[in-house]
């Protein structure tokens, strides 16, 4: 499984550079109607995570806890969340702008604003070392130790966002277009790549420890979907995208100082986005 996501983005980008095709007798007959063309999308998000080590340092305490479990943090339904326009940002949402420079190959800029949740109370192993200083109760020296991720230790999320900051390309392939091209299904597939920049709680050791918004890392990946285009103007997209996330640099105490953490993982994430066509170059 690890390989297959490994190569997804490679795959994507291959072709990609392979299916972005000169114009076409079929766009010279809508007169390049998404070429030039400025989108903006919106919508929520699901996602799943590899287990991954979270290596934590600081004043005297250098530890690693091994194959921990995340789970997301989805937002239940309400239209006072999801329709408010103070609090529509509170779920797990996506969110790009893209711009149409052929026919049907776009760029774009976009975030996915996941929820990483590390599960509590489930079993795994420690190694390193714990000061006296940093923790009375688990203090000492460890190799591959059972220990149990119980609040006293460990609590961890990327819950005001496991927030990956993209740049993309994407290819869009007719399945179906409407005869005179003001609607039309498309699978989409693209790729992409950015910084990722999360919003970390933690209570470490029994002390909550909330810090601020850190660029943390980078992440890649790609994306396959169907897109529904209607009224020659909106559209609907569903997507699957699988990537990688690299976190060297976690704060996991506000202000920064020696406090940090690191961690990487793959993910999968499902959305569904609506969108319209805000403005065309032409």
């Amino acid at each position: 499984m690890s390989r297959l996501l490994r190569a997804c983005p490679l795959i994507a980008s291959l072709i990609l550079l392979g299916l972005i095709p000169a114009t076409s007798r079929a766009d010279e007959n809508t007169e390049h109607r998404r070429q030039g063309s400025l989108t903006l999308s919106w919508g929520y998000n699901r996602a799943s995570y590899t287990t991954s080590n979270i290596h934590f340092t600081g004043p005297d305490y250098d530890f690693t806890l091994h194959d921990i479990g995340a789970v997301d943090r989805p937002t239940p339904f309400s239209l006072g969340i999801y329709i408010s326009p103070t609090r529509f940002t509170l779920p797990q949402y996506v969110g790009r702008i893209a711009y149409y420079f052929s026919e049907r190959t776009s760029v774009s800029l976009g975030m996915a604003h996941l929820k990483y949740v590390a599960i509590r109370g489930q079993g795994t192993n420690i190694s390193g070392r714990i000061g006296a200083e940093a923790s009375e109760t688990y203090a000492g020296d460890y190799d591959n130790d059972p220990i149990a991720l119980e609040k006293s230790l460990l609590l961890f999320e990327h819950t005001n966002g496991l927030n990956y900051v993209s740049l993309e390309l994407e290819t869009l392939l007719p399945l179906w277009q409407k005869g005179d091209h003001s609607a039309g299904l498309y699978a989409t597939l693209g790729g992409g790549a950015g910084p990722v920049v999360p919003v970390t709680d933690v209570t470490l050791f029994g002390d909550r420890r909330i810090n601020q918004t850190h660029l943390a890392g980078y992440g890649f990946s790609s994306h396959l979907g169907l897109k529904t285009e209607f009224l020659n103007r909106f559209f609907v997209h569903g997507f699957w995208t699988a990537g990688f996330i690299n976190l060297p640099s976690i704060l996991t105490r506000s202000g920064g100082g020696e406090d940090r953490a690191s961690q990487h993982f793959f993910f999968l994430e499902g959305a569904l986005t609506g969108g319209v066509t805000v403005f065309r170059f032409h």
